[in-house]
């Protein structure tokens, strides 16, 4: 049992709470009374075991750790290196190519001419070279990752200005704890969710977030005068409305988004001005690890729905899959026309081969398969 209120859930779902009701009206029913019966934001400090003015005392970060859960996401484990290789084979030009090796292989062993003409060597010297073309790119892949992983563990080390114990400090985002008091600065990227209560012309950017193009003032809710409403131009908001209410209706019932918002988001940047915050979401808790929680999968790879498969690839590279591909089908037609040719003179009659005196078994060695 936690010493500290409200908890863990109680938190998110007030978070949440705030990103789904952002209009006006939808403040007043909804959020408010949250609001209110929390306290507000000092309310929610106090209960958190905090002050505004002193944060919280250093002796309790493990504590609060443990009941509010740590500020960092674990990285997926690491890519094995045999995924690399199987992702590798999936190219169709490479898959070709070792289909073609097979087929010289299987002619160069499978028949005794092409046996004693050494045709199996072109086979193995395609298949090694598919081989080290398949090894360096999942060698350069798995690089490439691991480089990734070590800016993304960089970025977790990243320290934020905390107030603990009535002294300001620095500290690892890593570190931040649910009731901390976090002082925020132009150019700061926000690690947990918070409630701003002190600012100074405060705006936060949350377009990552919440798709907003511009750049929201933070603190205390700030209304705009009522029947200041309008009609979204978007036809597909327009559905939500109640379509027999007419326009002075709609402005004498619904409400704009408000001036001020106190919300502040994880992931997130201050865009301008400074301010304060107390943190109630950190990690796996906050909106931004929801929305990628609620993310299908693969959803953002495949380019959305109706996109054709390597949408994401350069104009210049899908020229060269193109080319690729057609050098591909023509080397298949010439090979497989070439290896029947090959057959068939195989189970021709010796006569047909020379006359008079016998030459060497090379000089009637059919030449290789062209790929």
């Amino acid at each position: 049992m936690s010493q500290w209120s409200p908890d863990k859930k109680t938190l998110k779902a007030f978070v949440l709470n705030n990103v789904n009701n952002r209009l006006g009206h939808d403040v007043h029913e909804k959020v408010m009374p949250q609001v209110n019966e929390l306290g507000g934001c000092e309310g929610i400090t106090a209960k958190l075991g905090g002050s505004l003015v002193s944060g919280i005392k250093q002796t309790e970060v493990e504590a609060r750790k443990q009941a509010y859960g740590i500020n960092y996401i674990a990285p997926p484990p690491p890519t094995p290196f045999w995924r690399f290789c199987l992702d590798a084979m999936e190219d169709f030009t490479l898959q070709m190519l070792l289909f073609f090796a097979a087929l010289h292989m299987g002619i160069g062993f499978g028949i005794d001419h092409a046996r004693e003409c050494l045709e199996f060597i072109d086979g193995i010297a395609i298949a090694c070279t598919v081989a080290l073309v398949v090894f360096v790119g999942a060698a350069q892949e798995k690089q490439k990752e691991n480089k990734f992983r070590a800016l993304s563990a960089n970025a977790s080390e990243e320290q934020v200005n905390v107030i603990r114990d009535g002294v300001q400090q620095l500290v690892s985002t890593k570190e931040v704890v649910v009731g901390d008091t976090v002082v925020l600065s132009t150019g700061d990227i926000l690690c947990a969710d918070g409630i701003v209560y002190e600012r100074n012309t405060l705006s936060i950017f949350e377009g990552p977030l919440t798709g907003e193009s511009h750049p929201i003032a933070k603190g205390q809710y700030e209304f705009k005068e009522k029947g200041t409403w309008e009609m979204p131009p978007d036809e597909d908001l327009k559905q939500y409305f109640p379509p027999a209410m007419t326009l002075d209706e709609m402005k004498a019932k619904f409400q704009p988004t408000p001036k001020r918002t106190p919300i502040v988001f994880a992931g997130t940047q201050v865009q301008d001005g400074e301010g304060k915050m107390v943190v109630i979401a950190v990690g796996e808790a906050t909106y931004q690890e929801s929305l990628l929680a609620e993310k299908p999968k693969g959803e953002g790879e495949e380019g959305g729905e109706g996109m054709e498969e390597g949408s994401k690839r350069s104009i210049m590279q899908k020229k060269l899959d193109d080319m690729t591909m057609m050098i591909t089908q023509a080397g298949l037609v010439f090979g497989v026309g070439k290896s029947f040719m090959f057959v068939r003179h195989e189970n021709q009659s010796p006569a047909h081969m020379y006359t008079g005196s016998k030459p060497s078994s090379l000089s009637h060695c059919p030449s290789s398969i062209v790929v």
